[in-house]
């Protein structure tokens, strides 16, 4: 699930690149920001890799937060309260990143360092990549996108909290 409208432009490239099966494009019908913390061609070429960092630490890595879709403007948002130990790394596409080379998957996701993902939908594929997953596994709730996201625990404080509980 692409995290902008760069994201998506990537998405929309990789759709069109692929020969060897379907492609989804899952889009958010929530309004998301630009997440211009990287720029449009790496947000671009990053999404074609599956996942990437989106915002690089500026001191010694403490703690990675994965997310996809409108999940990245809450992660982006709680690294930059948490400080400059943090990572974002948006991840449009699972498959797509683990086909990638062994040393590019351990650049962007290396082993030993503290990791959480955030998910508005299943939260169990996380799994393989993060050690604590906030997410929400159920159905049911009816209202704007911004209140059950609110009422769900979807958001950049709630984040901030479960990474500090870790």
């Amino acid at each position: 699930r692409p995290a902008d409208a760069e994201e998506t432009a990537g998405a929309y490239v990789a759709s069109i690149e692929k020969q060897d099966g379907p492609t989804a494009l899952i889009l958010t019908r929530q309004n998301v920001p630009d997440l211009d913390v990287a720029s449009a061609k790496d947000r671009r070429y990053g999404t074609l890799k599956g996942a990437y960092v989106l915002k690089k630490e500026t001191a010694e890595l403490d703690t990675i937060i994965l997310a996809a879709g409108s999940e990245v403007q809450h992660a982006v948002k709680a690294a930059e309260e948490l400080g400059d130990g943090v990572r974002v790394v948006s991840m449009p596409c699972m498959e797509r990143f683990d086909r990638q080379s062994e040393d590019y998957k351990a650049e962007v996701l290396p082993k030993g360092v503290k990791t959480i993902a955030m998910e508005a939908g299943v939260s169990g594929l996380w799994y393989k990549y993060a050690d604590k997953v906030v997410g929400v596994d159920r159905f049911g709730m009816s209202a704007p996108g911004d209140i059950v996201m609110e009422k769900l625990g979807m958001t950049a404080a709630n984040l901030v909290k479960e990474i500090k509980s870790m």
